[in-house]
């Protein structure tokens, strides 16, 4: 079940998109390799990975900034638990503005093709949710907390409405933790503009 704050923001994109042009909200899906470490509070620690995968949405505010929400996950192809980060994002694009297309007249469009590279903040609740493998030697995990990601990224325009996005990234939890958890990941993905 999604949190009130996740509803709310997702509506607030939606609300946006109807005054926008058609490449201002992308949605997205990214997958790679990385992996999430979680400690509970009575100390039981598990790594999980290799693989990470993440969907998500953004809107783009104006040609360097982007704001958004992502879902980030961990999976441990022997265990099948549930690890992961629900995050708010902001990206800025420093060098290049963001790749985008816009439709000019009924029959020519424009598409802004180069690399852009970008930082992303992002702050979430982190959590993760991990039985273990041997009761005797170690117990469940179970961790929730506020959490703060970063990560450097860039993307390129590939076609008229989709792209390609490659992303390094890291995340901690910060606050309100009932233990602690760290995701790092290096993911591969693609954009569709909607």
């Amino acid at each position: 079940m999604r949190p009130k704050w996740f509803w709310a923001f997702v509506f607030l994109i939606m609300a946006l998109s109807s005054q926008s042009f058609a490449s201002d909200i992308r949605a997205s899906f990214d997958i790679g390799y990385g992996g999430m470490g979680a400690t509970s509070t009575t100390g039981s620690q598990r790594n999980e990975g290799p693989i990470v995968f993440a969907l998500g949405a953004d809107y783009s505010f104006d040609p360097r900034i982007a704001i958004g929400i992502e879902e980030r996950r961990s999976y441990d192809l022997n265990l099948g638990s549930l690890v992961g980060v629900t995050n708010l994002l902001s990206r800025w694009y420093f060098i290049t503005p963001q790749p985008s297309s816009s439709l000019l007249n009924d029959k020519t469009s424009l598409v802004q093709k180069n690399i852009s590279p970008y930082l992303m903040g992002a702050v979430g609740l982190m959590q993760a949710s991990i039985a273990s493998r041997n009761l005797a030697l170690e117990s469940d995990i179970n961790m929730i907390g506020m959490s703060i990601t970063g990560a450097v990224g860039a993307e390129y325009q590939v076609w008229q409405n989709a792209g390609l996005r490659l992303e390094l990234g890291f995340g901690q939890t910060a606050l309100g933790s009932t233990g602690t958890g760290q995701l790092l990941y290096f993911n591969l993905g693609a954009y569709l503009c909607l």
